[in-house]
């Protein structure tokens, strides 16, 4: 599985990350669909990587958090623990985008509270 592959090779490199967006969401119970994965880390500008041999793997690391900052829980999904971003963490950073999705999620995420 491939967010497996991504968590996996962050933890042994010693990296820092927190899981946001659409995992993250589903993480905490949200029923939405996500291919991509999103990040956040330290110290790192926008980037997205994807695998040109299957273009549904697809890792975008976030510039306007870091990780060490936002509110975290681990949570136990994939056969691992995963460092995600906490319920207000996400409301917040989604806030802040403010896109239609994100204020979809928020709705999404202001009922698990």
């Amino acid at each position: 599985m491939f967010v497996r592959k991504v968590i996996d090779a962050l933890t042994g490199a010693d990296v820092p990350y927190t899981l946001v967006g659409g995992y993250a969401l589903v993480l905490h119970g949200v029923i939405r669909g996500t291919v991509d994965i999103d990040i956040a880390n330290r110290n790192l500008r926008a980037c997205s990587f994807y695998n040109p041999a299957n273009p549904l793997e697809v890792v975008d690391i976030l510039i306007t958090e870091d990780a060490e900052t936002i509110s975290s829980i681990e949570k136990s999904a994939f056969g691992m623990t995963l460092h995600v971003a906490a319920i207000d963490a996400l409301i917040a950073m989604k806030r802040k985008a403010g896109r239609p999705q994100d204020i979809e999620d928020i709705k999404a995420l202001e009922k698990l509270l």
